[in-house]
C-alpha cells in the first residue's frame, strides 16, 4: 500500500510542473511616444500606435436616429462612449447635440447663469480641438485606460486626469452621470 502511494505521489510531483502557467506582460520602451527617442543608438519605437489613438466614433458612440436615419440624440453608457461622442460632435459639427446630449446639466446651468447659451461651450471646444484630440489620444479607452482612475469630486462628479504635463492644455475631464448617460462636466486644465 505505502508503495501504491509513493509512486502516485511521485507520479504527481513529476507532471505538477507541467501545469504551470506563466503569463509575460509586455511594457512599452520607455519614452517610446516621444519622436526620434533612442536606446543604444536604436530607434525606440512603440510596437503599435492603436492604443494611443482615440477610438473612432462609430465604433463605441450610441447613436440615437430617426426613421431618416438622421443621428438626433447620443448616449453614452460609459466615459469610453462619452469621449467618441465628443468626438463625434466636433467631427459632424453638431453644436446641437454637445449642448443637449454631452455638456452636463450643471454646466448648462453655469453657462446660462453666467450669460451665455450653452451652444457657446461647444465654440469653446472647437477652438481647443487639438488638445482635446490630444487628450482623448491619452485616453483612448476612457475609465478603462490604464493608469487613469476615476476619482470622486463631489454627488455623480468623477474626474479622470493625468498629472501636470508641459505641453498639454487639458490634462483630463470631470464627468456627471445623469441617467441614463455619462455627461461632460468640463475639461481639467
Amino acid at each position: 500500500m505505502i508503495r501504491i502511494v509513493s509512486i502516485a505521489f511521485a507520479a504527481l510531483v513529476v507532471t505538477m510542473p507541467a501545469c504551470v502557467t506563466e503569463t509575460i506582460y509586455e511594457e512599452p520602451p520607455k519614452f517610446s511616444e516621444i519622436p526620434g527617442a533612442t536606446v543604444r543608438g536604436v530607434e525606440v519605437t512603440p510596437k503599435s500606435n492603436r492604443a494611443r489613438q482615440a477610438p473612432p466614433p462609430e465604433a463605441v458612440s450610441r447613436l440615437i436616429e430617426n426613421d431618416d436615419e438622421e443621428v438626433i440624440g447620443l448616449l453614452s453608457t460609459s466615459v469610453r462612449d462619452l469621449v467618441a461622442n465628443i468626438l463625434y460632435t466636433i467631427d459632424e459639427e453638431r453644436a446641437d447635440l454637445f449642448a443637449s446630449d454631452i455638456l452636463s446639466q450643471i454646466t448648462r446651468d453655469e453657462f446660462v447663469e453666467r450669460g451665455h447659451d450653452p451652444l457657446r461651450a461647444f465654440e469653446i471646444v472647437e477652438q481647443t480641438e487639438r488638445p482635446v484630440r490630444k487628450l482623448f489620444t491619452r485616453m483612448p479607452d476612457g475609465e478603462y485606460t490604464p493608469g487613469l482612475f476615476m476619482v470622486p469630486q463631489g454627488r455623480n462628479v468623477y474626474r479622470l486626469s493625468f498629472p501636470a504635463e508641459r505641453g498639454y492644455f487639458w490634462r483630463g475631464i470631470d464627468v456627471v452621470f445623469e441617467a441614463p448617460s455619462w455627461r461632460l462636466r468640463w475639461f481639467v486644465r
